[in-house]
């Protein structure tokens, strides 16, 4: 522990510290430069390159690479243009509901990137993305809240793991 402390000083990795133990200067000016940059880049590769350079260069072409699940995907979109919208929309918010009561967060992320393909332009599947993912956290929280099966489990798993009780007694006395 001593040899990577000293490591990360002897790097600039730690910042440098006032006689009240406070940082000289903040990290946070370069964390923004550099969440700018991304952006920034990734804003410009959509642009110059398209969504298929963007899907490329983050590595989600795979279904390009398997002709078996690219042809499972052109199916499931198939059958969802063959649906109603309202059941659509529907099955996508038991979806978002599910990933979200269940903690699933690989399944929101496939969610809320497959919403604007679903739906039909990226801007009306953010806006029903958002909506759906707020109608799964309210009903998590409710169930949360209520005395339910799930919350009697969750107590117990509280109970279990003595690091959990702070955070159960948080979320109990302030919500």
């Amino acid at each position: 522990a001593e040899s990577l402390r000293n490591f990360r000083i002897n790097n600039g990795f730690v910042p440098e510290l006032d006689e009240n133990g406070k940082p000289l200067k903040s990290d946070s000016k370069a964390a923004l430069t550099l969440t700018a940059f991304v952006i920034a880049a990734g804003a410009v590769l959509l642009r110059v390159g398209g969504r298929a350079a963007f899907v490329s260069t983050l590595g989600l072409d795979f279904a390009t690479e398997n002709p078996e699940l690219k042809d499972n995907l052109d199916s499931l979109l198939a059958y969802a243009s063959t649906l109603n919208p309202i059941t659509e929309g529907a099955l996508f918010i038991a979806a978002w509901t599910f990933v979200k009561v269940f903690c699933f967060d690989a399944g929101g992320i496939v969610l809320a990137l497959s919403s604007g393909i679903l739906f039909g332009g990226v801007i009306q599947g953010a806006v029903f993305s958002a909506a759906a993912a707020t109608i799964g956290s309210s009903v998590a929280f409710g169930l949360a809240k209520m005395e339910t099966p799930i919350r009697e489990k969750a107590l117990e798993l509280v109970e279990e793991y003595p690091s959990l009780r702070g955070i159960e007694k948080t979320v109990a006395n302030d919500g």
